[in-house]
């Protein structure tokens, strides 16, 4: 597997100290209580989480007022305009079905503009009453709906049952695969969810609950990634020949590939056995390349309370699963080890260069490359603006609860190696919450923490929404660095709001006119004859003739 350069930058940064500062970047308030919504969505009563895409646009569900009417609602923000997409009471489906209310999770954005969200759908002449469903939210058209409580099974055997949605989760191309409680008597359990896949209209099943009737019988996966091919990755109950069995595997268009199975010998490591891979929410993540991370527990020889969890990274078969880290491995830099990994959950992501991030409560973010593991940040680490330490433990003041309550809220990981996460603040007298962010190349900063000054106001609390399972579709960060994040002012008033990383200087242009031409080469010369700032290229400090070297090479390299 390839991975990128900055990585061996990176790695170089652990041995220095981390600097907590505020990183060069703007703020833009993108809704707030009390604004006036455009389409007649009146004044906005209450804002919730949002979720970025790569065209830098924000996604979010909202409650408002507009005279004595009142509205939930889905909008749209794009280069400083608010579309809203979908209002309750107005936005019927193609059955003539109403959507009645907007849950704010989950919501998934995908970067063309299209929204997956949950909730109330009236299905009229569908004669369910109101029941819980999932939609589809696209530019220009009426909203599709996907799945919904009481519609039938895709086999005719039964209904999705009122105890309702499990989890459901949006690639790139639109596809929602989604784990939904069945109602089917042929079942062992009554309880079972079904796991499904909805493409371009079409609801079947990805993974079926099966009772063969000889005693064998095959349950459905407890949770599921998805990637933008359309691949799963998830574990799950078997009994085959009378023997019960838990495989992780991926699935492509129905067919399974078991990549490794519960109870068994760990990859690479003798007399060690690997388990837990259906224990709890959260376990395991795909990506582009069809790489699956995973998260277990581990026993056997050499094996204490300090070193039994460990993360893995499974390429597409024949090629070996590999350990990524292990509970108590040494960290680059020095000092530090890694922490418990067996509450991971939604601190642990993985992205389509084979990279992962994770934290442990109270102990560290970690980084994990070809080069071994890099200490991202680490509890004690004191910010320079403000007082207080990181605290990487459990859910933040002003933040979401954690699943597993296992350190650092909500860590994001994006593709250009960037991590993001939300984290308490310990010993602060002047704020409880701060975002940070971690850069292969400017190691760890700190964009925003209550206590900050934030639009004429000072912060009071900070939310930044995160599924790090679903990925990008999922988060408040993108592949620019831009962290999307709802906060509260100590005025009252709470809102979303993006901040943007200033954009990188463009190097070779010497002439500073905003493009590259053969000018800028006329303009070099002039830099270098006069030991003109410009003239540094290869960003040594000095203007020697090896800067023209590296201009050639900047130039070409493009910006």
């Amino acid at each position: 597997m390839v991975r990128p350069q900055t990585l061996v930058a990176a790695l170089a940064l652990s041995s220095t100290p981390l600097a907590l500062a505020q990183p060069d970047g703007s703020f833009v308030q993108i809704v707030a209580e009390g604004d006036t919504l455009p389409g007649g969505a009146g004044t906005v009563l209450q804002v919730f989480d949002g979720i970025l895409n790569n065209s830098g646009d924000v996604a979010f569900a909202f409650r408002s007022m507009n005279g004595t009417t009142a509205y939930q609602g889905l909008a749209l923000w794009s280069d400083g305009t608010i579309e809203i997409r979908e209002l309750s009471g107005t936005s019927v489906g193609p059955s003539g079905e109403s959507w009645q209310s907007f849950s704010s999770k989950p919501l998934n954005l995908t970067d063309d503009g299209a929204i997956m969200f949950t909730g109330s759908l009236d299905t009229g002449p569908l004669n369910q009453g109101v029941v819980t469903g999932i939609g589809l939210s696209t530019p220009g058209s009426s909203p599709a709906t996907i799945c919904y409580e009481n519609q039938p099974l895709p086999d005719g055997n039964g209904v999705f049952d009122g105890a309702g949605l499990y989890i459901a989760r949006m690639n790139q191309a639109r596809e929602v695969g989604l784990l939904f409680v069945i109602d089917d008597a042929s079942l062992p359990r009554t309880d079972t969810p079904g796991l499904f896949l909805w493409s371009d209209g079409n609801l079947s099943f990805a993974h079926e609950p099966r009772n063969e009737g000889n005693g064998d019988e095959q349950r459905s996966a407890p949770d599921f990634a998805i990637n933008d091919l359309g691949t799963f990755a998830y574990a799950y109950f078997r009994r085959v020949g009378g023997v019960a069995q838990t495989p992780l595997v991926t699935n492509d268009n129905g067919a399974e590939t078991i990549l490794q199975f519960n109870n068994s010998p760990a990859p690479g490591i003798p007399g060690v056995n690997l388990s837990g891979l259906t224990g709890s929410y959260g376990r395991y993540r795909i990506n582009n390349a069809r790489e699956t991370a995973f998260h277990s527990t581990i026993s056997g020889s050499g094996v204490d309370q300090f070193s039994n969890s460990a993360l893995w990274l499974a390429p597409p078969p024949p090629s070996p699963i590999a350990l990524v880290a292990q509970e108590g491995d040494a960290v680059s830099g020095g000092g530090a080890t890694v922490g418990d990994l067996q509450g991971l959950s939604g601190n642990f992501a993985f992205n389509d260069n084979g990279v992962t991030a994770f934290g442990t409560s109270g102990i560290g973010v970690y980084y994990s490359h070809d080069s071994g593991i890099l200490l991202v940040a680490e509890a004690g680490d004191n910010p320079l603006r403000g007082d207080g330490t990181l605290g990487l433990q459990g859910a933040p003041t002003g933040g979401s609860p954690i699943p597993g309550n296992a350190g650092p809220g909500w860590l994001a990981l994006n593709n250009s190696n960037q991590v993001a996460f939300l984290t308490n603040i310990a010993g602060s007298t002047s704020g409880d919450d701060a975002i940070c962010l971690y850069h292969p190349d400017s190691g760890l900063s700190i964009p925003v923490r209550t206590g900050d000054t934030l639009f004429g106001n000072t912060v009071g609390n900070l939310w930044f929404q995160v599924d790090s399972i679903t990925g990008e579709e999922g988060t408040g960060f993108n592949d620019a660095g831009e962290i999307a994040f709802r906060y509260s002012l100590l005025g009252g008033v709470a809102g979303l709001a993006l901040w943007q990383p200033d954009p990188a200087p463009c190097t070779p242009d010497t002439n500073n006119d905003g493009m590259l031409t053969p000018a800028d080469f006329t303009a070099w010369i002039n830099a270098f004859n006069n030991n003109l700032p410009e003239c540094d290229q290869n960003g040594d400090g000095a203007c020697t003739p090896t800067d023209f070297t590296a201009w050639i090479a900047n130039f070409n390299a493009g910006c």
